[in-house]
């Protein structure tokens, strides 16, 4: 009698199981339902990878989308409107706008995103402690009525108005004006972060985890700190145009912030103050760092909405439940069917458990 061989399963054979793969693709097919249902999403998507590739290509190889060092260099075209040779135009000595404009560009986003940063993570902190520790008569709830009065303090005068005193108390420069900008946003996540982790800590699945014995440290982990950064990450995308607005409206009021043109660098604000006086001659001057503020702060804002659509469940529930109402196409439906497992019999009937003849 031959032995037989044994029969290695298919999946293993062939490698990875294609209910795998489906629910790798399923986060990507969401986002993409996402950005095709709404124009505005896939707009502010689009942009922000061209800005993305743009800020890469000013680092690496600046000449391949005509920016030329050094930025200050003068030409014989003095005061030229926008043409071929100069996208942007030219200022009254001759200086290209366009190189100017494209080099702030990495500026402006690596300031925004260092301030954005900041205030999550230092305000995202002192929300965490103030929300999840907020007991009467504790240590911990004693820690938290500081901070929440501090936060208070800081709220109590509009960000802009506070950056300006404390740039101007620190003094004129760059690093000064980052520092106010830093120490104003701060607030804005910790009343996030704290609402949110106060939401999320009365919930039955953290009393039924707090009843099991699991430790306070891995409650806010593993349930706490998970639920409570999808909505700070749409809020921290939709929050780095804010900040570019915020910090370029500082460098414009305050004069002489940055010495300008510079001989490597460059930014919007400061391009705008230094050609205020031209506008009403050269106007290119003026809009086209603004034209560049205006798009950077439009697609990160798009961008922000779309994403807020894929994280939220509620939107991704309402997502799911008109697509089943939709007629979905024969790929669509197999993967489904193979993700969901065998079907189930229908009452009444017999399931066929004989082998293929």
């Amino acid at each position: 009698m031959a032995s037989k061989t044994p029969r290695v399963p298919v999946a293993l054979a062939a490698g990875p199981s294609r209910s795998a793969i489906v629910r790798v693709g399923r986060p990507l097919r969401l986002l993409w339902r996402v950005l095709r249902s709404n124009p505005l999403s896939l707009v502010g998507f689009v942009l922000v990878v061209l800005i993305v590739v743009a800020t890469a290509l000013v680092y690496l190889a600046p000449a391949v989308i005509g920016v030329h060092y050094p930025l200050n260099q003068p030409s014989n075209a003095l005061g030229q409107p926008p043409s071929w040779a100069h996208p942007f135009g030219t200022d009254p000595i001759g200086i290209d706008i366009y190189s100017n404009v494209m080099a702030a560009l990495p500026v402006d986003l690596s300031i925004a995103f260092a301030i954005a940063v900041f205030a999550l993570v230092f305000g995202g902190l002192l929300g965490l402690v103030a929300g999840f520790w907020d007991t009467r008569r504790t240590l911990g709830g004693a820690v938290s009525v500081v901070i929440l009065r501090i936060t208070d303090v800081f709220l109590a005068f509009p960000s802009l108005i506070l950056a300006l005193a404390i740039a101007v108390s620190l003094g004129r420069g760059v690093p000064q004006v980052i520092i106010a900008v830093m120490l104003t946003w701060w607030p804005y996540y910790t009343r996030l972060v704290r609402g949110e982790v106060l939401s999320v800590k009365h919930r039955q699945y953290v009393t039924a985890a707090r009843v099991a014995g699991v430790s306070e440290t891995r409650i806010l982990f593993r349930h706490v700190v998970r639920n409570v950064i999808e909505p700070v990450v749409v809020y921290f995308t939709m929050d780095i145009g804010t900040v570019i607005v915020t910090f370029s409206t500082v460098v414009f009021v305050i004069p002489n912030v940055i010495s300008f043109p510079s001989t490597n660098t460059s930014e919007w604000g400061v391009m705008i103050q230094n050609y205020q006086d031209s506008f009403s001659a050269l106007p290119w001057t003026v809009l086209a760092p603004g034209l560049a503020i205006f798009l950077t702060v439009l697609s990160f804002s798009l961008l922000g909405d779309g994403l807020r659509d894929v994280l939220d469940p509620r939107t991704r529930r309402a997502m799911l439940e008109t697509r089943r109402l939709e007629p979905a196409a024969p790929v669509e439906k197999a993967e489904e069917a193979e993700s969901a497992g065998p079907a189930a019999p229908v009452p009444g009937t017999v399931p066929d458990v004989t082998g293929p003849s």
